[in-house]
């Protein structure tokens, strides 16, 4: 084999190497999503808590950052 004909095999393998982790990756993060929205029926969701969180915490810094110096 040809060295410029490794090289093209090498890039070969690498792309398909780097879509396959693109897709673990998308697949992971759909799975997450769905575990989180699944549970968000009832106030006392995961997901529901964590978005609390993240309003309460911009209110309060919100907040703070209104006040006079």
């Amino acid at each position: 084999m040809t060295t410029h004909c490794k090289q093209l095999t090498d890039k070969c393998n690498c792309r398909k190497v780097r879509g396959q982790s693109m897709t673990e990756y998308l697949l992971l993060t759909a799975v997450i999503a769905l575990v989180l929205g699944v549970g968000m029926t009832d106030e006392s969701s995961v997901l529901r808590q964590l978005l609390d969180a993240f309003s309460l915490a911009y209110r309060k810094i919100s907040f703070a950052i209104s006040l006079p110096t």
